[in-house]
């Protein structure tokens, strides 16, 4: 059974670094956070190293653009609730008010 990160290097034509990665524990998970120098160490060459990071980029990207676009199919229907509001009036509301209002001007 290939791993996902198997498969993903089988689909960008970089199969041969399948080993490496796996002896090195690195999955789809920590794939963003590799470096230049982490693809050195790993044995991959610097023109493969080009491309892997320019592959990692492109999923990123495509990530993020997946997330934009559930974000703004949730918020593209306004959300309705129905809500209860009562107002309560005291009897002689109004005439308490103004006794209470009552400074002197200057």
């Amino acid at each position: 059974m290939h791993s996902d990160i198997e498969h993903w290097l089988n689909e960008i034509g970089m199969s041969q670094y399948s080993a490496a990665f796996l002896e090195n524990d690195i999955d789809m998970s920590i794939l963003d956070q590799l470096t230049e120098d982490d693809l050195h160490k790993l044995g991959v060459s610097l023109g493969h190293g080009k491309k892997l990071l320019k592959a990692i980029e492109a999923i990123n990207s495509a990530s993020v653009d997946a997330q934009s676009d559930n974000l703004s199919d949730h918020h593209a229907a306004p959300e309705r609730r129905q809500i209860t509001v009562m107002f309560c009036d005291m009897v002689d509301s109004t005439a308490l008010s103004v006794q209470s209002c009552t400074y002197p001007l200057k």
